[in-house]
């Protein structure tokens, strides 16, 4: 038998309630892919441009039409942890396009455990006087089992003068 982790996790306690104030070292657990338990909701913690306050998200909805979609500017971060007694699919979505100001134009997506900062993905771009872009449509990465909470980071950087807009989307099956 697993033992439910959760609601929050640090690396050192798998069973913190949730935080008064959210907190970078603090992640949220989650059952691997499941998104429509109302009684544990799927959620996430986000920090945009570099640095401001963090907020809790939670994923709403499920199936292929995306169970949470987020847009964004340049610097933001995304975090989860999550329990799961088998590896499973994490599916998602995303774009980036800088404007190309005739400045050099770099974007990136990483998606990685923040402890062992072991890559999941990563998929980036660059120009210099152009625009920079990348894409992927349901992407699939499998995340591997996890007993005790794993935990998962997404950073999304552009290096531009003009600012990069950033769309991500969830999904919980396809």
């Amino acid at each position: 038998m697993i033992r439910r982790a959760g609601p929050f996790a640090t690396t050192s306690d798998s069973f913190q309630n949730l935080p008064t104030t959210p907190t970078e070292n603090i992640y949220p657990v989650n059952c691997a892919d499941d998104v429509n338990n109302s009684n544990w909701p799927w959620r996430y913690y986000r920090r945009d441009n570099f640095g401001e306050a963090i907020t809790i998200g939670v994923v709403e909805g499920s199936g292929s039409t995306g169970a949470s979609s987020l847009s964004f500017a340049e610097g933001t971060q995304i975090w989860f942890s999550y329990q799961s007694a088998a590896a499973w699919d994490f599916i998602f979505s995303y774009s980036a396009a800088t404007t190309g100001n005739g400045q050099s134009e770099d974007v990136s997506i990483r998606i990685f455990n923040p402890i062992t900062d072991i890559d999941f993905f990563a998929n980036s771009d660059s120009g210099y006087g152009v625009s920079a872009s990348i894409s992927g449509t349901l992407e699939t990465i499998s995340l591997p089992r996890a007993v005790v909470p794993a935990f998962v980071k997404i950073s999304f950087t552009a290096e531009t003068n003009a600012g990069a807009d950033w769309n991500f989307a969830f999904f919980d099956s396809l």
